[in-house]
């Protein structure tokens, strides 16, 4: 049974500790650093085209992060990531018409949600919003349009 269809029956979500235990061995580790600017550190992990490369992605960083995703993703997914999201991401910046579902899904678990309406925007946000030493990825959870 699928993380989805998990919560669908239980009304639960997936902790933290039910990823880590998880094997991700699907795909390469792909996020790979692409830039600094100020202090902060600027990753690319375009490939987390699924919620559970993106779970595997946040994971990995040892501090919060700021988070750029595509609000085209699977949104009943997001319910598999509200734990992770809570302790894994300071800063939620949302790209596309569907940041206000993103929002109402996610806002309980986050510190800051910013809504954008295009890439170039969400990096300015995120980059406004971060404090040297902070960590932005591009994760969007979802194949290019």
């Amino acid at each position: 049974m699928g993380q989805s269809e998990a919560y669908k029956k239980t009304g639960r979500v997936s902790t933290q500790s039910e990823w880590s235990g998880r094997s991700f061995s699907t795909r390469p580790f792909s996020i790979e650093p692409v830039g600094q600017i100020g202090g902060v550190k600027l990753y690319n992990d375009s490939a987390a085209v699924r919620i559970d490369m993106v779970a595997e992605s946040l994971l990995s960083f040892d501090e919060p992060v700021l988070w750029i995703m595509d609000s085209s993703m699977d949104l009943e997914g997001l319910f598999e990531l509200k734990d992770i999201v809570k302790v894994r991401v300071k800063t939620l910046i949302a790209v596309g018409d569907k940041s206000d579902e993103i929002h109402r899904i996610l806002w309980p678990s986050l510190g800051l949600f910013i809504s954008a309406s295009n890439w170039t925007e969400s990096l300015q946000s995120a980059v406004r919003a971060a404090k040297a030493n902070d960590d932005i990825i591009f994760s969007p959870g979802t194949r290019a349009r």
